[in-house]
């Protein structure tokens, strides 16, 4: 005796929908991009929600269509109990784990739309304490979910290959005694289809995780080693920057060397640790190669305040020297044509006398007349 053709529908329908759900919430758990994310945990949610409306679809259904009895099916006792009590399992589990998710999705603050038609808020606000109790019910209710389709499906398994009987054909359409049927029953060729489609959904969500993990590491090894190595560059740059800028200023104060070699030892230490994470070859050499070139500075302490100082001063020297030597041309142009006026003041009044040899009081004062 078969289940009535409503029943079987939703009992095959829901089996798809579990079966969906499973591996969208293994999915979930190894997604990195958030907008896909929230449409893998959208559309497990409206999955949810259509077998938490099938499942009552079912409760209401059997009232007018009769189940036939597991007695009818000639199980054993223990069997037929067993039986009874994983159905009765199912049917409180597929119930309490759509509510569960939808009080979930509102303690996180999202909206839930039912099946694209409406939008339904939070009705109430709940605390982060109530929402941890909720997600470990609802992975606890999945887990027990595919506890049960295992036993499930090893029933059938074991009531076809150990006892020989079909148990499955009671939610298979029924087979007319006066028509030719193929070797391989149905339900043998839905099994095998619905084995078929199991596998490789699960074949699927192994290669999406393994790739995931994979991007996980290689994500990981990236930020422990070229992110790093760029931020630590990054520092001793900035920290170097700020050692010429100050060496560099005019204004700066003799007593700058201890800020200078605190500069020069902050990028010493920033290259060292870029050259951790750095694999070897041409960039580690390099780093090792500005290490040394950074210990000389780094070990000076104060001498390389001095000596950028000394420096200065030596240019700050040199430029009054030639400023003096400067001047001094001016003065030396400026006396030669004082001279040569002089002369010229001494020629006119005839005042100089050839035999008379202090000339220099002439020239050092072309106002007052020559002294014979």
């Amino acid at each position: 005796m078969t289940y009535p053709r409503p029943l079987r529908l939703i009992h095959w329908t829901v089996a798809a929908f579990v079966a969906c759900q499973l591996a969208l919430a293994v999915v979930l758990t190894q997604l990195r991009s958030l907008s896909y994310g929230q449409f893998v945990l959208s559309l497990h949610r409206q999955l949810g929600l259509a077998i938490l409306l099938l499942v009552v679809a079912r409760l209401v259904m059997s009232r007018w269509h009769k189940v036939p009895p597991h007695t009818s099916s000639g199980l054993p006792t223990w069997q037929v109990r067993a039986a009874a009590l994983v159905h009765g399992g199912f049917i409180v589990l597929l119930l309490a784990q759509p509510v569960i998710g939808l009080l979930l999705a509102w303690a996180r603050g999202d909206s839930v739309g039912l099946l694209g038609l409406v939008q339904a808020a939070p009705p109430i606000e709940m605390s982060d304490a109530a929402r941890e109790r909720l997600m470990t019910v609802h992975a606890v209710i999945a887990v027990t979910l595919f506890g049960l389709c295992l036993v499930h499906i090893g029933a059938v398994v074991f009531n076809r290959v150990v006892r020989r009987v079909s148990v499955i054909d009671r939610m298979l359409p029924p087979v007319c005694s006066d028509k030719l049927v193929n070797r391989m029953t149905v339900g043998a060729q839905l099994s095998v289809g619905f084995a078929l489609v199991i596998g490789t959904a699960l074949i699927v969500v192994i290669n999406a995780v393994a790739t995931y993990r994979e991007f996980n590491r290689a994500t990981a090894a990236f930020q422990a080693t070229d992110v790093a190595l760029t931020d630590q560059l990054r520092a001793a740059q900035v920290a170097w920057k700020d050692f010429y800028a100050t060496a560099a200023s005019p204004n700066s104060a003799a007593n700058a060397g201890a800020h200078l070699k605190e500069l020069a030892d902050t990028a010493k230490s920033s290259l060292e640790d870029a050259q951790t994470h750095s694999p070897a070859g041409d960039v580690k050499s390099g780093i090792e190669a500005l290490i040394g070139q950074l210990s000389a500075a780094a070990t000076g302490g104060a001498g390389v305040g001095s000596c950028v100082f000394a420096t200065r001063r030596e240019r700050a020297g040199d430029g009054a020297v030639a400023e003096g030597r400067l001047q001094g041309r001016e003065a030396n142009a400026r006396g030669g044509s004082v001279r040569k006026k002089s002369r010229r003041e001494c020629g006119r009044f005839g005042a100089c006398n050839q035999s008379q040899r202090r000339i220099p009081d002439c020239y050092g004062d072309p106002e007052r007349p020559c002294s014979r």
